[in-house]
């Protein structure tokens, strides 16, 4: 693959988007992506959610740190990017910053109304926050 021919890198990406786990070729070549590309904000989104993925299945706060800052960066690129706001969102869940996850849920749906996702999550995040609520008041 070409680094400067970004199509097949945004198609491995897609894949890894919706695939369960990551295909053993994924990091390296998201990662050629993203070094070459660092500019682009879907390359850091993709190789973001690899790593957030494999911090998923790792539970180790360094790789949720790794995949938070490739989604800062992307956002930081393109801050009308609905879905990284959802990811971060969801780093955020994982680590228990509940509060943070609401916001860049709301984020999310602010920036790509469309992405059922993110209501589903926000809808969530909001029960999650209402419960804290009544149980701290009791």
């Amino acid at each position: 693959m070409n680094p400067s021919n970004s199509a097949p890198y945004l198609l491995l990406g897609r894949i890894e988007q919706v695939a369960k786990n990551s295909f053993p070729c994924s990091e390296e070549k998201l990662h050629t992506f993203v070094t070459s590309q660092n500019r682009n904000a879907k390359a850091n989104y993709y190789y973001g959610l690899l790593l957030f993925k494999r911090a998923s299945q790792l539970q180790r706060d360094a790789d949720f740190q790794h995949a938070e800052t490739y989604f800062h960066k992307a956002l930081t690129i393109d801050p009308s990017f609905g879905e990284v706001y959802l990811q971060l969102g969801m780093v955020y869940n994982a680590r228990g910053k509940k509060e943070a996850a609401l916001q860049e849920f709301e984020k999310a749906v602010r920036a790509t109304p469309e992405l059922t996702a993110a209501h589903y999550q926000l809808s969530l995040a909001y029960r999650r926050s209402r419960k804290v609520a009544r149980r701290t008041r009791k």
